[in-house]
């Protein structure tokens, strides 16, 4: 299983997240666009993002 977090820096919040048995980045953009539904989009992002994660090509 793999877990993506989204906190905020100043509060250290947890303002989203998700999980996924593949190590596609589908579920990253989905917690990413939840946390901003939410919470609103922040001036700046911050990704920790390893190479492990992947992107699928159409």
């Amino acid at each position: 299983m793999y877990l993506v977090v989204i906190i905020d820096w100043h509060s250290r919040f947890v303002v989203g997240w998700g999980m996924s048995n593949t190590m596609h980045a589908d579920f990253v953009k989905v917690a990413l666009e939840k946390a901003f539904k939410e919470h609103g989009t922040p001036d700046i992002i911050n990704s920790d993002q390893g190479s492990q994660v992947r992107q699928e090509v159409a």
